[in-house]
């Protein structure tokens, strides 16, 4: 399985190490007014079962509305694909650390890729081109199990259901199919 958002053909250029996957299981969203921001982070190892379960944040995206929609549909996709379920998330309490430098500051994303690996997906997150068309720049790619992209799912559901964009709002987002 592999898609982008949009349905026609992107080049897609890699910046320096974008195409190495750096694994996921936990995101953070907060609606703004035009869209999300998006903590990815990986749960930190944890010896002692009561402690307050604690999540390293890799990068901020910002989303547009009309990338949230993008996000989604891959996401759908994806769970139709594996025949997958849907759970509720909503419960998990994680603290998160900004450990890496910058991974605080959102980062505009508005291509995503999907594809398939054994066990999961690499989603590819990147920007569209301002200056050359139909050119996305790739700046991370994550590695998410099957469990967590359903996750990921049922969180763009979610937000698709708080942040609908209004009638006659311009979408220009994409994603690979």
């Amino acid at each position: 399985m592999s898609q982008n958002s949009g349905s026609q053909p992107f080049d897609v250029r890699y910046e320096d190490g974008g195409d190495l996957p750096v694994f996921v299981d936990h995101f953070l969203a907060n609606t703004i007014e035009n869209g999300i921001y998006l903590a990815m982070a990986t749960n930190l190892p944890t010896r002692d079962p009561k402690a307050e379960q604690v999540a390293s944040v890799h990068a901020t995206l910002y989303l547009p509305l009309d990338a949230v929609s993008a996000l989604h549909a891959l996401a759908e996709n994806f769970r139709l694909h594996v025949r997958g379920g849907s759970a509720a998330f909503s419960q998990e309490a994680v603290a998160l650390r900004f450990d890496r430098p910058r991974s605080d500051v959102p980062v505009l994303a508005d291509f995503f890729n999907c594809k398939g690996v054994p066990n999961g997906v690499h989603l590819s997150v990147g920007r569209m081109s301002t200056s050359t068309p139909n050119l996305a720049v790739v700046f991370a790619t994550y590695q998410l199990s099957n469990a967590t992209m359903l996750k990921l799912h049922w969180l763009t559901t979610q937000i698709m259901g708080l942040v609908r964009p209004p009638p006659g709002y311009p979408t220009g987002s994409h994603s690979s199919h």
